[in-house]
């Protein structure tokens, strides 16, 4: 589960445990249903899930509005194990037929949200399939080398990262720098501008410091002045231990698709390249980076109030290559369970229901449905509590509320506190995949 706020960035997530998505062939995994059965017996997750959406329903009307009492016991009570399973099972068996893969973007998440359409127009909800297009990263493989002065291959992970979004690729060719800074404290403004980028970088491999703007402008001025690749060294500004993540190697994402490898090394690295005569770099990138289209779901009960609605949420995607029946078929499936379990209930604000698309590529779906609502249909959002990996077998409690850390919180990037006509707060605290530079 995962407290969130629906602010203007997205859904803002509150709280997730540290691990990613389960991966198996056949039925559901016995952990998970140990995970399930136990959750079901202490029916923590879906209490909280089921309450807290006819509490805030009722709560947020009238002051006469009557307790949902009954109402939480009912659905608590007729929510079970068996109807877990069974969409469990259902997801699994998408993964199966679409080769073990239901991220967005692909057919193992279509069928995934055609499920859960079908169900909730069965239980009587008012469903709305909203598509949109994001960018889509899967990464295969990739290999890092100086073929010329000196003959070296370099480790991933520990001398070069492979940056998200990366161009596919197999290049060998000289190195260019491109308007590199290294005297203290080493402003940069390297790649940022067309102008940085030499006639002679074409055909050849750029090495761009980070500073000012975006990688991905960086890369993508490389790519447009014929550079066959981009090498993105780190800054080396401030001091190197306050400093430290200006210096060390880092993890950087593009932010979308270009069309042309690209790596990212410590400012060291990059100093000792940039000082390297007759330099001579080999970049393979195994990748696709695309444009690919996927789709949120929304399920939106006939009754109540549309200007004060009550939302939950969980994302439908898997990690690329994953059946994600954890992260977060657990989450989804608890959602689709409690809200067909809620359809013949008659609460005074209307509940909405959304399953995320392409969550995993960085809460694109709820950001997109989050940019598509006017300040009108953003006004008649009360709250909104999101779902993420409940099967977990340990509930690490990690989020923010109203700016504060809470048990177990860890620092976030970026450390984003949002609101929305002070009616709710959050902040990201989860970190993002890589950082996209500035």
């Amino acid at each position: 589960m995962r407290f969130s706020a629906l602010t203007e960035n997205g859904v803002q997530d509150g709280f997730r445990p540290l691990y990613g998505g389960s991966r198996h062939r056949g039925p559901v995994d016995p952990d998970l249903e140990v995970v399930l059965t136990s959750l079901i017996r202490r029916r923590t997750a879906l209490t909280v899930l089921a309450a807290s959406l006819l509490v805030a329903s009722v709560a947020l009307a009238t002051p006469a509005a009557a307790s949902p009492a009954d109402d939480i016991a009912t659905v608590t009570k007729t929510v079970t194990l068996k109807g877990l399973l069974k969409h469990s099972d259902r997801l699994q068996a998408i993964a199966d037929a679409n080769g073990d893969n239901r991220a967005s973007g692909l057919p193992g998440y279509d069928a995934s949200a055609a499920y859960v359409a079908n169900k909730m127009r069965g239980a009587g909800y008012n469903v709305t399939v909203q598509p949109f297009d994001f960018p889509y990263f899967e990464e295969f493989g990739s290999a890092f080398q100086q073929t010329a002065p000196t003959p070296t291959t370099y480790v991933d992970g520990e001398d070069y990262d492979l940056m998200d979004f990366s161009g596919a690729g197999d290049v060998t060719a000289p190195v260019v720098n491109v308007d590199l800074n290294l005297t203290p404290p080493r402003a940069s403004t390297s790649g940022c501008e067309p102008a940085d980028f030499p006639a002679s970088v074409a055909g050849k491999i750029a090495l761009v410091q980070r500073g000012t703007c975006t990688f991905g402008t960086k890369v993508a001025n490389a790519e447009a002045a014929g550079a066959v690749g981009a090498v993105v060294m780190n800054q080396g500004n401030g001091d190197p231990v306050a400093n430290a993540d200006r210096y060390v190697l880092f993890a950087g994402t593009l932010g979308g698709p270009v069309g042309i490898p690209a790596v990212s090394v410590s400012y060291f690295q990059g100093e000792e390249f940039a000082n390297t005569a007759g330099l001579v770099l080999r970049i393979q990138a195994d990748t696709i980076s695309t444009i690919r289209s996927t789709s949120n779901v929304f399920a939106q009960s006939r009754s109540g109030r549309t200007d004060n609605v009550v939302m939950a949420g969980a994302h439908l995607d898997s990690e690329p290559d994953t059946t994600g029946i954890n992260d977060n078929g657990s989450g989804s499936a608890a959602l689709l369970e409690v809200a067909i379990k809620m359809g013949k209930l008659r609460t005074p604000n209307a509940v909405r229901f959304a399953w995320w698309g392409a969550e995993e590529a960085g809460l694109q779906g709820s950001t997109f449905y989050v940019n598509s609502l006017s300040d009108a249909e953003l006004a008649d959002i009360a709250l909104c509590l999101n779902f993420d990996m409940i099967a977990s077998p340990e509930l690490h409690v990690r989020c923010v509320r109203r700016g504060r850390l809470g048990a177990g919180g860890v620092g976030s990037w970026p450390a984003r506190v949002g609101s929305h006509r002070g009616r709710v707060r959050g902040v990201l605290c989860r970190p993002r995949r890589g950082d996209e530079g500035v």
